[in-house]
């Protein structure tokens, strides 16, 4: 008997989109800001955060687009 020979399915994973990523760091600062100091409100420690996070998540999703494959034949 021959083994199962199902195709796999590609799927595209995307980074969150930039918007989303800095309404992310803008919240995680505010709370940072809010326990710790006004320093973390500070728009170049936003902005900051929010590039690391985006560059994160691309190289991420760059990641998993090599990696990954999906069985269609699932139940």
């Amino acid at each position: 008997m021959m083994a199962d020979q199902s195709p796999k399915r590609r799927i595209e994973y995307l980074p969150p989109a930039r918007e989303d990523i800095f309404a992310c760091a803008q919240e995680v600062c505010d709370r940072m800001a809010a326990q710790h100091g006004d320093t973390f409100a500070d728009p170049d420690i936003v902005h900051g955060l929010a590039e690391f996070m985006r560059i994160a998540a691309r190289i991420h999703a760059k990641h998993l687009n090599r990696v990954t494959q999906v069985d269609t034949n699932s139940d």
